[in-house]
């Protein structure tokens, strides 16, 4: 049962990379000279062994294949003419600035988690200290345990704190450029 349950959760993470490469290769196949309808297909092979009690078990072999169309963000159709699309860019649920790189390191957050009581003195990759999240931690003082990132500096209560997950959403620069600034990093 062990196996079962580790195959689903290796086989899920798997899934999960490989989906997330292909939609980034999606996205730079055209700006890599791809065709405007070209397919992007990502193959996975990996193995598992399975632990056996008496009997040791042979290693299973697993294969993905993701398929995604190349997102073209440069031109599209409309009737017969061509017109220039406008730039994307990347927002979040609850943030106050868009992002123009999808590897920005505020859309992509490395959890830890430490003692509260270490908190107090470490500071992240900046150099600033941490503070309570206005989120989960607003007045309080460190949990037991807090989560925090190497370049934010808020500490976390609560894991399952929003200031933690990045929903991202792709929209056009023109929507989001009056109500929001550029990121600081990426922008």
């Amino acid at each position: 049962m062990l196996s079962f349950m580790d195959i689903y959760r290796i086989q899920t993470e798997h899934l999960t990379k490989l989906c997330q490469n292909a939609k980034e290769a999606g996205m730079y196949a055209y700006g890599a000279g791809g065709s405007q309808r070209a397919n992007i297909v990502l193959p996975d092979v990996y193995g598992y062994q399975p632990v056996g009690g008496l009997v040791p078990l042979p290693k299973i072999w697993f294969h993905n294949t993701v398929k995604v169309h190349a997102w073209t963000g440069i031109l599209y159709e409309d009737g017969k003419n061509l017109v220039e699309s406008q730039p994307m860019v990347y927002v979040t649920e609850s943030g106050t600035v868009y992002h123009r790189n999808l590897s920005c390191s505020y859309l992509n957050v490395s959890m830890q988690q430490i003692s509260g009581s270490a908190v107090k003195s470490m500071k992240n990759a900046y150099g600033e200290k941490y503070q309570a999240c206005e989120l989960c931690s607003r007045g309080q003082e460190p949990a037991g345990v807090v989560y925090i990132t190497k370049k934010s500096n808020r500490f976390h209560n609560q894991e399952s704190c929003s200031g933690l997950k990045r929903s991202i959403r792709m929209v056009k620069e023109s929507e989001v450029s009056g109500k929001m600034g550029a990121c600081g990093r990426c922008g």
